[in-house]
């Protein structure tokens, strides 16, 4: 099971009900707010969430289940609730429990690409990696988000960053075969010469995978 679909969330906060109960306190008594926080963030009922915040709940007092009121409001795609957690002080680039992601890279995998433009306009860090190295980009490059790269890209991300093998955003986009995300790279300047640490090009990604197209735009 991914733990970051939403069935994964529910169960995972479920069980929190369990683990965390006899050790978490709040001022007003009310020991599982932090969870109620998470669980109405993740369907999106954002009155429910601006009251819980009004009683006090602190938008970043407990990660449950490895899982921020925002990371699970962005995961489910609830702009409303995204954006009143991020005017009451949510940490915008917390990391999930699951592969170091956050709230940016999240949205970008998604393709909630208002999303993506309002994390940024708040403050995301687009360099912020994940356990694997790469950046909310070089997501936007492996599952083809083309209107998320070019947000990214508006917002200054930087396109020759690498990940811990050495793949830029455009040897990931390439090898994909997404050729939208590609040429977006090349208009905002990626190197078409870099190489990865097993010595391949955006071009080498590309014919290796059978994109002639792809290959075609980097000769």
């Amino acid at each position: 099971m991914n733990i970051f679909s939403k069935k994964g969330i529910l169960i995972a906060l479920v069980l929190s009900l369990f683990v965390w109960a006899p050790i978490r306190t709040h001022a007003d008594d009310h020991p599982d707010l932090d969870i109620d926080l998470v669980m109405h963030a993740l369907e999106g009922e954002s009155g429910v969430v601006f009251d819980l915040i009004q009683e006090g709940v602190d938008v970043n007092t407990l990660k449950v289940a490895g899982f921020t009121p925002l990371i699970a409001a962005v995961k489910s795609g609830h702009t409303e609730t995204t954006k009143i957690l991020i005017d009451y002080g949510a940490d915008i680039n917390a990391w999930g429990s699951e592969g170091g992601q956050t709230a940016l890279t999240l949205a970008v995998h998604e393709g909630f690409t208002e999303i993506v433009s309002m994390l940024l306009e708040n403050g995301a860090d687009p360099l912020m990696r994940d356990e694997a190295g790469r950046t909310a980009m070089m997501v936007a490059a492996i599952e083809g988000r083309a209107e998320s790269m070019a947000v990214l890209i508006s917002n200054g991300a930087v396109v020759s960053a690498t990940d811990s093998q050495g793949n830029t955003s455009l040897i990931l986009a390439a090898g994909e075969g997404n050729a939208e995300v590609v040429k977006l790279l090349l208009n905002a300047g990626a190197d078409i010469n870099a190489k990865n640490a097993e010595g391949d090009t955006a071009l080498s990604a590309a014919e290796a995978n059978g994109h002639e197209e792809i290959a075609a735009l980097l000769k």
